[in-house]
């Protein structure tokens, strides 16, 4: 993955995602357009910040979501919203 702001929207842009650019030298996009092993690292981070006791992190149902397609992971996402309000 790039480092840099001008290589990392060729990488994505490329490769057919869309980008929210802005003034700010930031670049915003969906983290399922990542590649496999920065977005399994991304996912992994977040569910380690949320610091849950152990054993509430289920391995399987977990590995089930990132196999699952962007529609599906997407469902569950808006489902998942709902559940936490």
């Amino acid at each position: 993955m790039s480092t840099d702001h001008r290589s990392l929207r060729y990488d994505l842009t490329i490769n057919g995602h869309s980008l929210a650019l802005n003034s700010f030298p930031l670049i915003v996009f969906n983290a399922s357009d990542l590649p496999k092993p920065e977005r399994l690292a991304y996912f992994r981070r977040q569910i380690e910040e949320q610091k849950l006791d152990p054993g509430t992190h289920n391995d399987a149902a977990h590995a089930a979501f990132i196999e699952a397609t962007l529609a599906r992971r997407d469902r569950a996402e808006r489902k998942a919203a709902i559940a936490r309000l």
